[in-house]
């Protein structure tokens, strides 16, 4: 018998349990270490700080006895898929026999390949071979996970994996999708939670951390690194935290391109005719340049005349090299009034002053970044900025360090590097930015500024003061008016957001047997005035980007979506919920890819199209063959196809009459752009068309041309170019056999489309005024009294969509206005547009692709 007091005792007992074990669960699923990793160009470092002493800062242990914080970032991978990574994989390299060497890939300076190259695989610097760019990152990434886990477990061994959040460094310029191949290299490579800073910002965190920064001053920050420079300018804020006061500029001008003026020398020049096969030895070279180079310059008052000297060991040339190579050397003395000295004597060495490399590899690649930050400082002095920042790798540079002082103190400004040791300056600063999203108060907040306004396309109730202009957008769902791609702006050109900034947005699905919806992303370059509506197809949008959410089945209700998108930070974070009585009731599997390489970056130039219409989006990021066939990039793939489109079914319904020439010659030749659009778009979907093109019924046996659903659009270009334009007695046309004809092909797709083109309304005097209609009472024989608009419900309740597109809108107003009420009584949606012959063919193109895109992620805005 359990009495009052017995159960009050046992609350009292267990209820403090209950609430310790969910603290500790709360507690340990919540990381505890942040580990910092400085992926550089050049050479790559990384630091740890544990949650309950954020004071404290570990580097890397060294890496081997030369190397005290810094590898290389270099990735050697042999015939049996054994990987090394560091200044080891190339001292490996370099100690191979020739025919060793030819056998392995070796990587180095790639990372600048995310921010030059758009393909997504890239070539070894021997050039034996290519692997997906994504392996690559993954496989170093994995090297350096293994090295900090040991390095955090010996220093407290309770840390798993989950306990530790992870944070890669990129450069303020580099594109999204740069950003989100390090993302996905960082899934494969087994980080489990992981954010990205951006170096400027890192450096900014440390600089007010270990300066003494007053608050409302700015100041400056100039990354110098191996690949990139970033400039960007900071405001302290009177709470302590950071204000971007201009967009990030900069570019690909780090100390790399030393190396890389110097290797154009080497192949263009000194090794002309004999480099193609000497690449160990040019990148053996390249090594001793990097050491020369670092060594010399970072060297405070060293002479001019100083003889630098770079050795290529006599194995790796043949007999009748020498005498090429010294050829080659006269002859750009000659050419450019240099004194280069070359001996032969054992090994073939290259001996230059350090004025000479100065002044022909060095001083042009620094002319550079003083000339963009002239250019930045110039265009800023209404505001005073007091300090200037000088880190990264390439700050160690003497010359590059004194120019640059003396450009800022001309203008009043005091030039600082760090007091430590300025390797390790960003990854510290990475550190404290992950200490920071883990809510330490030792870390002051950041704020972004946009370099560009953002918005989401999405379809609203139709206002004619509003939406009039564009009367082409106009369609129904639901029995209402709607006008699609209204940009919905987030955030506007220069306005100041926080990392933590979002946007959520309530949808529903236009048709609820949807499988998937998508909410595109787009930029605009211009000033957003917020009083007037404007439209994803204008001049200066760009699609940027889609948020994808895969739905289940609703068993045909509508559902309402919740769709957040957080875009104030370094990587942008998609997610969705199903919503009932306007909470969320299920988390939904939403994701983002972007759409191109060139948005989202702080030095990207303003695009706009010269055409009314936008062009159908471009390929998202997925997948190449080299990555498909990738081990590493298996999961990933599989993700990619679940978020697909399948398969796609369209069927062109054309009329074919006399007066349709245009439309036909447009169709005809713009079929195979509007697959390949398609297909762009989802590249594992397979899209079918088929072609109902058809006449009257006095016709006869070229009343109809039937082509079945086919992958191959030539099939049906080739039907359309043996037919005239040419039949049709009366002005209506025979619609009702035409989609009779649509009834029975053979639909097998997910998603389905009906394009019906026509300048004619079908045969019944209520489908339109005309007095010449030979089938007024729509008694056609063998029609047995059906009506045009009870095919197209049953088309709809196939799942197929329809577009009306009219040549003469006068002429069949009166028959779309009927089919859109038949349709809107069940509600299902049609859309109807117009065509003239003095309108290029590939707007009549784009009116198709804008429909069929519409169709596979239509969303209306509820909210």
């Amino acid at each position: 018998h359990i009495t009052p007091a017995s159960l009050f005792i046992l609350f009292i007992l267990v209820v403090p349990f209950i609430l310790v074990v969910l603290f500790s669960v709360f507690i340990m699923s919540q990381p505890r270490v942040v580990v910092g990793i400085d992926f550089g160009t050049s050479g790559t470092i990384y630091a740890l700080s544990f949650l309950s002493s954020p004071d404290k800062v570990y580097v890397n242990t060294p890496w081997n006895a030369q190397e005290r914080s810094k590898t290389r970032t270099a990735l050697l991978i042999h015939p049996d898929d054994k990987v090394v990574f560091g200044t080891e994989a190339l001292n490996d390299f370099f100690d191979m026999r020739e025919s060793e060497a030819r056998e392995v890939l070796i990587f180095d300076n790639f990372k600048m390949k995310l921010y030059t190259e758009k393909r997504k695989h890239l070539l070894s610097f021997n050039m034996k071979g290519r692997t997906c760019r994504t392996r690559l990152f993954a496989e170093s990434l994995s090297c350096i996970r293994s090295r900090a886990l040991a390095q955090v477990q010996s220093q407290d061994p309770t840390i798993q994996e989950q306990d530790i959040l992870w944070v890669l460094t990129t450069p303020a310029i580099w594109t999204q999708d740069a950003k989100q191949v390090m993302l996905k290299a960082a899934s494969l490579a087994k980080l489990t939670h992981t954010e990205l800073s951006l170096e400027p910002e890192a450096a900014a965190l440390m600089a007010q951390q270990q300066n003494d920064i007053k608050t409302t001053s700015n100041f400056i920050v100039i990354d110098a690194g191996a690949g990139t420079v970033d400039i960007t300018l900071y405001e302290v804020n009177e709470d302590g935290t950071l204000k971007e006061i201009h967009v990030p500029r900069g570019g690909a001008m780090g100390s790399s391109l030393i190396n890389k003026k110097f290797e154009e020398f080497l192949e263009g020049t000194m090794l002309r005719g004999i480099a193609e096969r000497n690449q160990q030895r040019i990148r053996k070279a390249l090594e001793d340049v990097e050491i020369k180079k670092t060594g010399a310059a970072s060297v405070p008052d060293i002479s001019l005349t100083k003889k630098i000297t770079i050795a290529f060991p006599s194995r790796f040339f043949r007999d009748d090299d020498e005498k090429t190579v010294q050829e080659n050397i006269k002859e750009y003395n000659e050419e450019n009034n240099t004194a280069l000295e070359l001996d032969t004597d054992d090994d073939i060495k290259l001996r230059m002053t350090f004025k000479e490399l100065l002044d022909l590899f060095i001083q042009p690649v620094i002319q550079q970044t003083l000339d963009l930050v002239a250019e930045t400082l110039d265009g800023f002095v209404e505001k005073s900025i007091e300090k200037a920042f000088f880190v990264g790798g390439f700050s160690s540079c003497i010359p590059f360090y004194n120019q640059l002082k003396q450009l800022v103190e001309h203008r009043g400004i005091t030039l600082i590097k760090p007091a430590a040791d300025a390797s390790q300056f960003i990854v510290r600063g990475a550190v404290a930015y992950g200490l920071g999203c883990l809510g330490s108060q030792s870390v002051p907040s950041l704020k972004r500024l946009f370099p560009f306004c953002i918005g989401l396309e999405t379809m609203v109730d139709w206002n004619e003061d509003k939406h009039g202009s564009r009367p082409e957008l106009k369609c129904r769902v639901s029995k209402k008016d709607k006008c699609q791609k209204v940009f919905q702006i987030i955030a506007r050109k220069n306005e100041s957001v926080s990392p933590f900034s979002f946007v959520e947005k309530t949808y529903h699905p236009v048709d609820p047997r949807q499988e998937l919806v998508e909410v595109m992303i787009f930029k605009f370059d211009g000033e957003f005035d917020g009083d007037l509506e404007r439209f994803t197809d204008e001049p200066g949008m760009t699609a940027i980007g889609v948020i994808s959410v895969d739905l289940p089945p609703f068993g045909g209700v509508t559902p309402v979506i919740k769709v957040r998108l957080e875009y104030g930070g370094t990587r942008y974070k998609a997610s969705a919920s199903l919503i009932k009585a306007g909470s969320p009731i299920k988390q939904l599997n939403a994701s983002m890819s972007w759409i191109n390489d060139s948005h989202l970056s702080a030095s990207s130039s303003s695009s706009s199209s010269s055409s009314s219409y936008a062009a159908p989006p471009s390929k998202p990021f997925v997948l190449t063959q080299e990555e498909k066939d990738c081990e590493l990039c298996k999961d990933e793939m599989e993700k990619v196809q679940i978020r697909s489109v399948k398969s796609l079914d369209v069927c062109f319904m054309i009329d074919f009459t006399n007066t349709m020439e245009r439309c036909m010659d447009g169709v005809r030749m713009q079929i195979g752009h509007f697959i390949n659009s398609i297909k762009s778009r989802y590249p594992q979907s397979t899209v079918r068309v088929s072609l109902v093109g058809y006449r009257d019924l006095i016709d006869g046996i070229k009343r109809f041309v039937i082509r079945e659903f086919t992958e191959d659009p030539t099939v049906i270009a080739e039907a359309i170019e043996r037919e005239k334009a040419e039949g049709g007695g009366d002005i209506p046309e025979d619609v009702l056999g035409a989609l009779m004809e649509v009834k029975k092909l053979e639909w097998m797709a997910q998603r389905r489309v009906l394009v019906h083109i026509t300048d004619a309304p079908c045969h019944g005097s209520k489908y339109h005024g005309h007095d010449d209609d030979q089938y007024s009472r729509n008694n056609a024989p063998g029609y047995d009294d059906q009506l045009c608009e009870e095919i197209l419900v049953e088309l709809n309740e196939q799942g197929i969509r329809y577009l009306l597109i009219s040549k003469d809108k006068a002429s069949t107003d009166k028959m779309a206005n009927i089919f859109q009420a038949a349709l809107d009584d069940r509600n299902y949606s049609m859309e109807y547009n117009s065509f003239s012959d003095n309108q290029d063919p590939e707007h009549l193109i784009t009116l198709i692709e804008r429909f069929v895109f519409n169709s596979l992620r239509s969303l209306d805005e509820t909210e």
